[in-house]
């Protein structure tokens, strides 16, 4: 996203964030031990827990919505929307597969 470019350029200038690869952001180490110790002394062990729970069912929910995005029809179940996670529709980067691509399917191992 070229709008998110230069608030992150300017968050690296300042040493909050740094550039894992081009495309991508992590938050400074030191800015990550801050944020573990603000937590600690604040959050009681439920709270983090909580927003532990939370930074997951987010990752599972999105991660759901691009396999759907990505393989249109394809096997993903569904997962309901959790009730305090903010939804970000998927965008997908490349194409979608068209439908007419033979697809391998995945066996247990």
């Amino acid at each position: 996203m070229p709008e998110a470019r230069r608030p992150l350029d300017v968050l690296a200038g300042a040493h909050l964030v740094e550039y894992a690869t081009p495309d991508r952001v992590r938050l400074h180490d030191l800015i990550r031990f801050h944020a573990r110790e603000l937590a600690q002394s604040q959050d009681s062990g439920e709270e983090r827990l909580s927003a532990r729970k939370r930074v997951a069912e987010w990752y599972l929910h999105t991660s759901d919505n691009a396999g759907r995005a990505l393989i249109p029809g394809g096997s993903a179940r569904s997962r309901p929307r959790p009730r305090d996670v903010t939804h970000f529709p998927y965008v997908a980067r490349r194409k979608r597969f068209p439908d007419s691509t033979p697809r391998k399917p995945i066996s247990p191992s």
